[in-house]
């Protein structure tokens, strides 16, 4: 939004009568860099799903990981123990089961259950003591497991391959991850639906099969603007009003003197809750979108990654949700003046 679509604002709660408490907090006003965002959502499905199966007659000596897990080539998922030593370890008699099988593993090593790569256990089958024929099913995995999404119809056309995602279990808000988008598909003219993405997920930014999730893609940043907490944004009547401090002084019921905090002629919002409805939280409405694109001028788009920079599985980064902003420490009133009602 332009800055001239702004108005210098105050907004004074005028709270006639009792009312529920509800949490409040102090944030400031501070010069930052702002990303335009484009929101974005979607699921997890797994890719090239296979099964391991049992190439010999033996038993499960031990299950090394559960459904839902990651595993990797080095890594078994299993051990599994041939016929001749299931035999022999259920004739050791009194001898500990570990001494028996350290003594016979060089002539019946166990055999290791293995991904041919990095995997997603979609299922295991088998459980440990548990006897298996030739090509008995025990594992059923994923390559990978990949993030499909779309993005907001009306601002599809700002996303482009390699720009950055922030997402998040659509559960679970406080879990963020983020990558970058790769196989962007923009939409065709005229078409309903809003761009489509993907993205490969990793042992390291994990999310199950299934999930449904949110996130942003940053498409442009606007360097060193003055900015507030999108909670603070109230709207009335189609303008916007951000709740700011004032030191005040004398009042005689109907005005109360503003010390400092504001100037002149600036726009005031003035609640009376017993005399209609309150203003509401600001939500971006129809005008968004062009809003949106005026936003951009002038701004520093994200430049595309290399194609092996998006490509490559990313490790990762799990972002911390913000902490509340410390408010500055409060500054003395003005110096004690000659009351002016004083006879």
């Amino acid at each position: 939004m332009k800055p001239s679509a702004y108005a210098a604002i105050i907004l004074i709660f005028t709270l006639l009568g009792g009312g529920a408490a509800s949490a409040q907090q102090v944030a400031v006003v501070r010069q930052t860099n702002l990303d335009s965002k484009v929101r974005a959502w979607g699921t997890v499905a797994p890719v090239d799903v296979f099964r391991l199966k049992s190439v010999i007659e033996g038993r499960i000596e031990a299950v090394m990981v559960s459904s839902g897990s990651w595993g990797d080539e080095k890594t078994p998922l299993g051990l599994m123990s041939s016929k001749e030593l299931a035999a022999i370890i259920d004739a050791r008699g009194t001898t500990p089961e570990e001494i028996v099988q350290t003594r016979w593993q060089k002539v019946y090593k166990p055999t290791r259950i293995l991904c041919p790569s990095d995997c997603f256990v979609l299922k295991s089958f088998v459980k440990a003591r548990q006897r298996v024929q030739p090509n008995a099913l025990l594992f059923e995995a994923a390559k990978s497991l990949r993030l499909s999404g779309q993005v907001d119809p009306s601002a599809a056309k700002f996303v482009r391959y390699g720009q950055r995602l922030e997402f998040w279990p659509a559960a679970d808000p406080a879990s963020k991850m983020e990558g970058a988008i790769v196989n962007y598909a923009a939409p065709e003219p005229g078409a309903a639906g809003g761009g489509t993405f993907s993205l490969e997920l990793s042992a390291q930014r994990n999310l199950l099969p299934g999930t449904k999730w949110e996130g942003w893609v940053s498409v442009a940043t606007k360097r060193k603007v003055l900015t507030v907490p999108t909670a603070a944004v109230l709207s009335h009547r189609g303008r916007t009003y951000v709740p700011v401090e004032v030191v005040v002084g004398a009042t005689n019921g109907d005005l109360t003197e503003v010390v400092s905090g504001a100037a002149h002629g600036a726009s005031v919002l003035v609640i009376t809750p017993s005399k209609g409805a309150c203003a509401d939280r600001y939500k971006p409405g129809p005008e968004a979108a062009k809003r949106f694109a005026e936003a951009l001028d002038g701004v520093e788009p994200h430049l595309p990654l290399p194609v092996e920079e998006a490509l490559k599985p990313a490790r990762g980064k799990r972002v911390k949700s913000p902490e509340p902003e410390t408010p500055p420490p409060e500054e003395s009133g003005p110096a004690q003046e000659e009351d002016p009602y004083a006879d």
